[in-house]
Formats: structure tokens, C-alpha cells, sequence
């Protein structure tokens, strides 16, 4: 008796989510469902319009295309990121796929039998299973093997697939057999390029505009790790990367979610090696056209800045120390080192002059007032940790951000008595700064803007 294939899927997908509903929140689950889906529906009418090549040949295409048409929207929806090599690594790897599923089938069947002659024939998987891993290498290794395209919304995502859905009911109400010419001419090609041609913009012009009309500064929800992200009309500064977990949990996935493919600018302000360790694998996934590094002695942070070094020398990258009282520019942020251990730097975005305050000891910052390294600011940044009255006084904030679980209760009291409004990211999440909204936290932008951690 024939089957209907499209019944059956969704019966077993029924059944599993009855077995565990928590499935269906599952991203394995979702994207297993969907590449199922498209060998479903697209492999064939796929098939048809590539009658003119071998069937081997033409399954080798037609396959890793019908997962990736189905899978891609939900991909880009949570991962952010292309991978351009996709398809030809599929179409590369398929017969090694075929042949190592083929065999540990094989191997397990025998098994059941005889245990040694399962394992012999395991052994012969050894070589494809290496061939296998070897092709991923190298593809993960070449220039642009991923694209951060952006976060995109729930209404693009579901439109994507509604595309999907149109161009299948199409090609089904459409019979190759009786015009057999039909896959080599242009109508059958015809709707498939404007399919393609109107998904991509739905993708890229939303997020082309965003980047070219937007100016924000955002403040990451990184305890202890203050980092900020300045977006000005496609060009990214970067302050700080946090250590080697904040750079590759939070770091990372935000500037994926923004769709950023490059860093223009990068400033690291503080020279201790818990606070800079990040920046080479930040390295290694984003490239980095100008660096800005804090000119203070870095002991134990040697290593890492050896390891920028060479880096940025392959990505052919500047590498600039900061100069103290010397104002660098960065579009329309002015950045300023005014005083390197501890490090105090002075931003000026928008109207509003930022300092930002590493970690200071009470004599610290004492020294600091005696040198007249300090002086009235709207903004100020720190870690969380104690500041005298006699500091506020000097700079008499309008806003405290700390970038910490919490704040000192004495220097709330302080702040708090000079009507300074007080943010930290413990409570706060992310803090976005925008030239017409001023600062938004996490619960006000989350709602509207899914890119934002």
C-alpha cells in the first residue's frame, strides 16, 4: 500500500513530542524535523529540474539544497550566522556521509551476531570518518567561513517560510512529464529566482538599514568585565573583551546577533590579563582593523599581547598604544586615556562625556583628585566597587553605570544623595544608549530589539 511520507512525518513527530513535549522547544528537534521535511517535499521536484544530470550527481546537489532551504531560516533566527561553504561541503562530504552510515549499520547488525566482526568491519570506517573530519577543517578554516548576518524577527521568520510553502504548492501543481522541456526553460526558473531574490532582501535590508542609520553605545550585562559596543553607521568600536568565557558567551554572540563582520576599532583600557584575555579569540572570529591597547606594563598579560601581535599582523591590522591626554577620534567618539594604572579613560559620545573608572583603591583614587586626573563628567562607568565622597565630588555624575552584580552600599548612599541616577547590570541587564532615547535596559529594548542580550 502507498504511503503518504508528509503523514507519516507528522505522525512520528507527534508521537516523540507526546513521549517528551519539551522536544518541541528542542533547536536539535526543530531543525531534524525540518531538514526531514524538505528531503520530503523539495528533493523531487529538485530532482526533476536536474533530470539533465546523472541521478548521482544530481542527488548530491539536490539534498544538502532541500535541508538548507528549510533549515536556514530557523538557523539565522537563533545562530545569527551563514555559513557560505555549506552546500559545497555537503556535496563534498556526502559520499563519506553515505559510506560511514552505510557501514556502522553494517557494523552494528554484525555485531549483534558476532561482536569481532563487527568491529572489523568498524575498523574500515576509520579512514572515511577521518576524510570526514578533515574536509570540516578545513572549510571551517578558510577565509569567510561564517557570516553574522543579524538577528531577524519573528515576522521574517515566519515570512521565509512562507516562501517556502509558496514555491512548494507551486512546482506540486506543476507536471515536468507533460512539458518535458519545462526544467530547462526559464519559467521554471523564473520563480525560483524571485523566491530566492525576495527572501534575501527580506534578510539583508532590514538589517542594512539598521547599520547604516543607527548610533548606539551598549553597555554588556559582563559582571566585573566593563564592555561596551559603539554602532555608528557601519562602523563597531569595541571596548574591552572580558576574558576568554565573556568573550566567546557574550561578546561574540552580540556582535553576531548585530550582524557585525568587522571590528573597526578596538580599544582595550585595562592591562590586567583577567580583563584582556578575550581579544585573541575575538581575533580569530572577527577581524580587527585598528587596535588601541592600554600603554601600562602588562607583566602577565605579555603572552596575550604577543599573541594580538601576530594576529592582527596576519589580518594586517594597526596596532596603536594610547597616548595619555592625547584625544583619539573614532567617527563622532572622542576617546581620550587620562590616566593609564589605574586606567581612567574619557569618551565623549553624543553630548554626553562618559569616564570610565577601572579598579581603584581608596589611595588610588586620592592620588587621582591630587593630580587633577579627574574632572566633571555625565557619565560614569565603573566596576561596583567603593568610591570615596571625595571622588564623586570631583566628578558629580548625572549617571552611575556599573558594569557589576552589585554596588557598594556606601557609594550608593553618596550617589544617591547627589540625585545621580544609578544602573548596574546585575539588576539592569544591558544598557543601550541612544542619541534619542538616552539609556534603555534590558526590559525596555528586549521587547523590540531580539539582538540585544
Amino acid at each position: 500500500r502507498q504511503t503518504k511520507p508528509l503523514s507519516v512525518l507528522l505522525i512520528v513527530a507527534i508521537l516523540l513530542l507526546i513521549v517528551n513535549p519539551a522536544w518541541i522547544f528542542d533547536i536539535g528537534f526543530q531543525l531534524s524535523f525540518l531538514a526531514t521535511l524538505g528531503l520530503l517535499v523539495t528533493v523531487p521536484p529538485l530532482m526533476e529540474r536536474l533530470n539533465w544530470m546523472p541521478p548521482f550527481f544530481a542527488s548530491l546537489i539536490a539534498v544538502p539544497l532541500a535541508a538548507m532551504i528549510w533549515t536556514l531560516p530557523l538557523q539565522l533566527y537563533v545562530f545569527k550566522v551563514l555559513s557560505p561553504y555549506s552546500i559545497l561541503v555537503n556535496i563534498v562530504a556526502s559520499p563519506l556521509i553515505s559510506l560511514i552510515t552505510l557501514g556502522g549499520m553494517a557494523s552494528a547488525l554484525s555485531a549483534l551476531l558476532l561482536p569481532s566482526l563487527g568491529s572489523a568491519i568498524a575498523q574500515f570506517l576509520y579512514y572515511p570518518i577521518l576524510g570526514l573530519i578533515e574536509i570540516a577543517k578545513y572549510f571551517s578554516q578558510l577565509p569567510g567561513n561564517s557570516i553574522a548576518v543579524g538577528s531577524i524577527s519573528l515576522i521574517q521568520l515566519i515570512t521565509l517560510y512562507s516562501l517556502n510553502l509558496l514555491i512548494w504548492a507551486y512546482f506540486t501543481r506543476i507536471n515536468p512529464e507533460s512539458n518535458p522541456r519545462f526544467s530547462l526553460s526559464k519559467k521554471g526558473f523564473i520563480p525560483i529566482l524571485f523566491t530566492v531574490t525576495l527572501a534575501l532582501l527580506i534578510i539583508i535590508v532590514p538589517s542594512w538599514y539598521t547599520k547604516t542609520a543607527q548610533f548606539q553605545a551598549t553597555i554588556l550585562s559582563t559582571p566585573k568585565e566593563p564592555i561596551l559596543v559603539i554602532e555608528e553607521k557601519g562602523q563597531v568600536t569595541l571596548i574591552n573583551s572580558g576574558s576568554q568565557n565573556t568573550a566567546k558567551f557574550a561578546v561574540l554572540p552580540f556582535l553576531n546577533a548585530q550582524g557585525v563582520n568587522e571590528i573597526t576599532n578596538s580599544v582595550a583600557t585595562h592591562p590586567q590579563l583577567g580583563l584582556s584575555i578575550g581579544w585573541p579569540l575575538i581575533l580569530e572570529n572577527i577581524p580587527i582593523k585598528t587596535f588601541y591597547d592600554n600603554p601600562a606594563p602588562k607583566k602577565t598579560y605579555q603572552a596575550t599581547n604577543e599573541t594580538i601581535l601576530k594576529v592582527l599582523a596576519q589580518q594586517k591590522g594597526n596596532y596603536i598604544p594610547l597616548k595619555l591626554r592625547q584625544p583619539i577620534i573614532l567617527g563622532s567618539v572622542k576617546i581620550e586615556l587620562l590616566n593609564a594604572q589605574p586606567p581612567v579613560i574619557q569618551f565623549k559620545i553624543g553630548q554626553n562625556t562618559w569616564t570610565l573608572l577601572g579598579a581603584t583603591s581608596a589611595s588610588d583614587q586620592q592620588q587621582l583628585i591630587q593630580n587633577q586626573n579627574l574632572s566633571s563628567t555625565q557619565v560614569l562607568w565603573w566596576s561596583g566597587e567603593p568610591l570615596t565622597p571625595e571622588l564623586l565630588s570631583v566628578l558629580t555624575p548625572k549617571i552611575a553605570i556599573a558594569s557589576s552584580n552589585s554596588i557598594d552600599p556606601k557609594t550608593v548612599e553618596t550617589l544617591a544623595k547627589q540625585r545621580t541616577q544609578i544602573f548596574w547590570t546585575g539588576r539592569d541587564g544591558a544598557l543601550r544608549w541612544t542619541p534619542t532615547q538616552g539609556f534603555e535596559t534590558t526590559l525596555d529594548f528586549d521587547q523590540t530589539d531580539g539582538s540585544l542580550l
